[in-house]
């Protein structure tokens, strides 16, 4: 029982992620309950309303991030080794992602368009709706951003790469990340292989950045383009 869970640095990695997993999913799904309970169930048939992404996906990365601090002090570590180090935060990498993010989704549509799969149309708001929604959708994808990917690539990967090396980790880590958007509405395999592949691109920047700023600009940066502006 000793070697199936602990290894020659203490607990196994893997134990870790569980106990991670656990600390998370206690308060998330708790917090849930409580508004459940209480009579908050959106009504999403005219689409999901920003207030609701930003409050879900706040309280997702809150609960990770709690998680986070908890197992940060039992293995005697900083929070910022886990992929959100203070220096550089919302600096140049971040704001380089997100146009990136923006101009990718945007040649992404343009294709689209070429083939005739969509019309951009005209402007739908007056200009007081586009700033209203434009500030509060921008919001709401900042806080997509940080929960998916300090989720999935912070201290997920951080545990799992110390016990099958990373870049395996990474792999594992995408796969389940492509997985996931499987229940978003619309979604197909072609779309969550596109979200895996995606993923170990948000991998390989940690992995030469040393930080998660440009994976959530990226992030941001394409769910609003596709989500707001298309």
């Amino acid at each position: 029982l000793e070697k199936v869970f602990n290894g020659p640095g203490g607990i196994r990695s893997g134990w870790r992620l569980l106990i991670f997993l656990i600390l998370a999913g206690i308060p998330f799904f708790a917090i849930n309950l409580v508004l459940q309970s209480g009579g908050f169930r959106p009504n999403f048939a005219h689409g999901i309303p920003p207030s609701v992404v930003l409050a879900g996906d706040c309280v997702l990365f809150g609960s990770a991030l709690l998680a986070a601090w908890v197992m940060s002090r039992l293995e005697h570590k900083s929070l910022c080794q886990y992929g959100l180090p203070g220096r550089g935060a919302l600096g140049r990498n971040f704001w380089a992602g997100a146009v990136i993010g923006l101009a990718a989704l945007s040649v992404l549509m343009v294709g689209i368009r070429l083939g005739g799969g969509y019309y951009f149309g005209g402007l739908v708001l007056g200009a007081r709706g586009i700033i209203y929604f434009g500030i509060f959708w921008a919001l709401a994808f900042l806080a997509v951003g940080f929960a998916e990917e300090f989720l999935f690539r912070g201290y997920s990967l951080a545990t799992l790469s110390e016990g099958i090396r990373f870049w395996p980790a990474a792999i594992v880590l995408s796969m389940l990340f492509g997985a996931v958007h499987l229940q978003n509405v619309g979604e197909n395999p072609i779309g969550a292989l596109s979200a895996a592949l995606v993923g170990l691109l948000f991998c390989f920047s940690l992995r030469r950045s040393g930080s998660l700023w440009f994976a959530i600009g990226l992030h941001a940066g394409w769910d609003y383009a596709e989500s707001f502006i298309y």
